[in-house]
């Protein structure tokens, strides 16, 4: 999931705790 998210909202803040 958070692999597409930081696709998908790579300017949101909160990709980086999805890749967490």
């Amino acid at each position: 999931m958070h692999r597409a998210a930081s696709g998908v909202l790579p300017k949101m803040p909160v990709q980086s705790s999805d890749t967490y």
